[in-house]
C-alpha cells in the first residue's frame, strides 16, 4: 500500500511515528511526544558506584509509557498491533481490494514467515494468460501461450509457534510424495519407481524430501535426526521388500514389482535344458531350486542345495562342470546372491552381510567352491534353518530379516557334518562342452525371459499337488513343491540316498568305532593274565575318560581335551558310548554292536591306563 491511496499525506519518518500518525487518525486523539523518559534501574559499575542514568531516545516510545514497556517485553506485539491499526485505517478512509482487519483473521497467531510463504503460494491470478499481442488481452490456446503456475507442496516442523508431532509431519510428507516412506525391517526407507532405498542418516530423508516439497524446517522444533528416528513408528511396516515375486505373496513383504499372471510359458524348461544335470531326476531337482527360489512359504523351511559333479569318467574330478555358473545363474531369478565364506573366524560377519543394504534383494546365500575334506558348522546349520536372521546391522543396530534365503553350495567330493546333510539336497551335474558365448547367452535368456519364467513358475503352484508316500524332515517343501513335479516319491528316495553318501560324520563314526574295538581288546589283551583275547562287539566295558581322550584323538588324528569328549562322543559314537562316572573313575561305557539289550549296569571289564611295562609289551 502507498501514500497515494490516502486522503492525507502520512508522516514517513519512522515506523513508529507513522503508526503514531495513523492512531491518532483513527481515534481522533492527539498524540503528543513526550520527554525523554529514563532508564528504571540504575546500573552499578564494577566499582561500586553508581552510574547516571542514561537517557532512552523517545522515537522508540508511544504516547502511552506502559505500552511502551509492553513493546520492549514483546516485540512480536508490535507487529500485530501494526497490523491491527493498518486494517482500522484502511477502513477508515474506505481503501478497496484490502483484506479483512487483521483481528478478524486471528493474525496475532500467524508468524511473520507463515504469512509470507502463503502469499509466495498463491498463484498470481495476472499471469494465467499471456498476451498473444492481437489487443484483446485473451491470450491465444492454439499457439500454446497458455502459462500456467505450478506450486510445490510445503513441509514444516511448525504451526503458529507451536511444534507439530511427527505425525502430522508424516502426514505432509505422504501427501506431497504419494506415500513414499515406509519402513522396511525396522529401518526408514524410501518407495519410489519401483524401488526401495534405505535411508540410514537424517540427510539422506531431507535429501529426499527436497525433491517433492519445499522443506521449512524450525530450530525451535523437533530436530531432524529426531524426526529422522521417530518417523519409522509412523510408516507402513514390513518384514522385508523384494523386486521379485513370491507365490503365494506374503502379507508382511512390500513387492515393488506388480503381481504376475499364471501362466503356462515353458520358460523354466528352456531355461533347464541348458544346463547338464546328471539324471532326470537331477533335471527335477533344478527346477524345484527354481521353485523354491520364488515360493513365499514359512522362513526357515527351505532346504539347502549342493552341487556337486563325482563323474568318475571326469578327469578333472568334477572341477569345471559350471557348478557355480549354475548356481550364480539361477540365483539372478531372485535379485542375485550374497556370497559367504565358510571359513571366517568371525561368524558374526555373515549375518553382518546378510543384513546389509546390498543384501536387501537377494535370496541366494552361496557357499561357493567349499574345500574343507568334512565340513562342520553350527552357525551356518541354525541360519538354515531359523525363521529370522538377526545380528548386528550397520548404522541401526540389532537388525532382522525374515529367513527365506535359499543357501546354495558347491563342492566337489562333499563331506559334511550329520546336520548339514539332513539339511541339504544334492544335484550333480555332468560337464558340458565350453563355448564362448553360453554364460552371455543364458543371461540374456534370464533377462529378456523373466517375466515368462515368473509366469511359468505361478502356474506350477497353480497344479494340485501328488499324494507323497512319505515325507522327510522338509515336509512344507516336499508339500508344496516336490509334490507338484513329476515322480516326486523316487525323487525322495535318491535325496536320502545321496544325503548317506555326504554324510562325513556317519562315516567317520563307523570308522572311529572301529578303532576303539580295536583298543579295547589290545589293552585288556595287555592287561591280562597270560594275554586272554576277547571280542570287544560282545562286551560291556567301562573306559576312564583319560585312557578313552587318547583313544579318540588318535583316531581324529588331533588332540581331544577333556572337555570335549562329551561332544566328540555325540557327534560319532552316541550308539556305541554313553557316560558313565563311578567311584573309581569318571568314563564312558562302551556297548559292543553284539551285546544283549539288557541295560546291565556293571561292565564286564575295566580298563585302566596302561603301565610302562605294559605299554612296553
Amino acid at each position: 500500500m502507498t501514500s497515494a491511496a490516502w486522503s492525507k499525506p502520512l508522516d514517513t519518518r519512522s515506523t513508529v511515528t507513522t503508526m503514531s500518525n495513523i492512531r491518532s487518525r483513527v481515534t481522533g486523539r492527539k498524540v503528543a511526544r513526550t520527554s525523554a523518559p529514563t532508564s528504571p534501574t540504575s546500573p552499578t559499575s564494577r566499582f561500586g558506584r553508581k552510574q547516571p542514568r542514561q537517557p532512552i531516545e523517545p522515537d522508540y516510545f508511544w504516547a502511552n509509557q506502559d505500552e511502551d514497556q509492553a513493546y520492549l517485553r514483546d516485540p512480536r506485539q508490535l507487529h500485530n498491533d501494526v497490523l491491527n491499526d493498518i486494517a482500522a485505517a484502511e477502513a477508515l478512509y474506505g481503501v478497496a481490494d484490502r483484506q479483512p482487519p487483521a483481528d478478524e483473521l486471528d493474525a496475532a497467531e500467524v508468524e511473520p514467515d507463515e504469512l509470507e510463504a502463503a502469499l509466495a503460494a498463491e498463484p498470481d491470478a495476472t499471469a494465467e494468460h499471456e498476451d498473444d499481442g492481437d489487443g484483446d488481452g485473451d491470450g491465444d490456446d492454439e499457439a500454446n501461450h497458455t502459462r500456467t503456475q505450478t506450486t510445490r507442496p510445503k513441509i514444516t516442523n511448525m504451526s503458529r509457534k507451536k511444534s507439530l508431532p511427527p505425525a502430522f509431519i508424516i502426514d505432509m510428507i505422504q501427501a506431497a510424495s504419494g506415500g513414499a516412506l515406509v519402513a522396511v525391517g525396522a529401518k526408514l526407507c524410501w518407495h519410489a519407481d519401483g524401488k526401495v532405498t534405505p535411508l540410514l542418516k537424517a540427510a539422506q530423508l531431507f535429501g529426499r524430501l527436497h525433491g517433492v516439497a519445499n522443506i521449512d524446517w524450525s530450530r525451535s522444533g523437533i530436530t531432524k535426526e529426531e524426526f529422522a528416528f521417530a518417523a519409522t513408528q509412523y510408516v507402513p511396516q514390513y518384514a522385508w521388500a523384494y523386486d521379485t515375486p513370491h507365490f503365494p505373496p506374503r502379507p508382511d513383504i512390500l513387492y515393488t514389482r506388480p503381481p504376475v499372471e499364471a501362466r503356462n510359458t515353458g520358460a523354466i524348461k528352456t531355461l533347464v535344458d541348458r544346463f547338464a544335470p546328471a539324471t532326470p531326476h537331477d533335471r527335477t531337482l533344478i527346477v524345484s531350486l527354481i521353485l523354491t527360489l520364488l515360493w513365499g512359504g514359512e522362513p526357515g523351511k527351505r532346504p539347502m542345495y549342493v552341487f556337486t559333479s563325482d563323474d568318475p569318467a571326469n578327469p578333472k574330478r568334477g572341477r569345471g562342470s559350471g557348478k557355480t555358473t549354475a548356481a550364480e545363474v539361477l540365483a539372478t531369478l531372485a535379485g542375485g546372491h550374497v556370497p559367504v565364506f565358510a571359513h571366517s573366524r568371525d561368524g558374526g560377519n555373515i549375518v553382518t552381510d546378510l543384513l546389509s543394504t546390498g543384501a536387501m534383494r537377494k535370496r541366494v546365500a552361496l557357499l561357493d567352491n567349499l574345500k574343507s575334506s568334512h565340513f562342520s558348522s553350527e552357525r551356518i546349520e541354525a541360519l538354515i534353518t531359523s525363521g529370522v536372521i538377526g545380528g548386528h546391522d550397520m548404522y541401526l543396530g540389532h537388525g532382522e530379516r525374515p529367513n527365506d534365503l535359499t543357501w546354495v553350495c558347491t563342492v566337489n567330493g562333499a563331506s559334511l557334518s550329520l546336520d548339514l546333510a539332513e539339511r541339504s539336497i544334492v544335484v550333480q551335474v555332468l560337464p558340458r562342452p565350453y563355448t564362448l558365448t553360453w554364460h552371455r547367452e543364458t543371461l540374456a535368456y534370464v533377462a529378456t525371459r523373466r517375466e515368462a519364467i515368473y509366469a511359468d513358475a505361478a502356474w506350477y503352484f497353480r497344479q494340485p499337488p501328488q499324494h507323497l508316500a512319505r515325507i522327510d524332515r522338509w515336509d512344507a517343501w516336499c508339500g508344496e513343491i516336490l509334490a507338484r513335479l513329476p515322480d516326486p516319491d523316487a525323487v525322495l528316495d535318491m535325496i536320502e540316498a545321496r544325503r548317506r553318501k555326504v554324510d562325513g560324520d556317519t562315516r567317520a563314526g563307523r570308522d572311529l568305532a572301529a578303532h576303539v574295538r580295536h583298543q579295547i581288546e589290545q589293552h585288556y589283551r595287555n592287561q591280562a593274565p597270560g594275554g586272554i583275547e576277547i571280542d570287544a562287539d560282545t562286551i560291556q566295558a567301562h573306559i576312564p575318560s583319560s585312557v578313552l581322550r587318547k583313544i579318540l584323538g588318535e583316531g581324529l588324528g588331533e588332540d581331544v581335551k577333556l572337555h570335549k569328549l562329551d561332544s566328540v562322543v555325540a557327534q560319532y559314537l552316541p550308539h556305541r558310548l554313553r557316560r558313565k562316572n563311578t567311584k573309581h573313575a569318571n568314563g564312558f561305557m562302551w556297548r559292543g554292536r553284539r551285546y544283549p539289550d539288557d541295560d546291565a549296569a556293571t561292565p564286564d571289564i575295566w580298563l585302566r591306563p596302561l603301565t610302562h611295562e605294559e605299554r612296553r609289551r
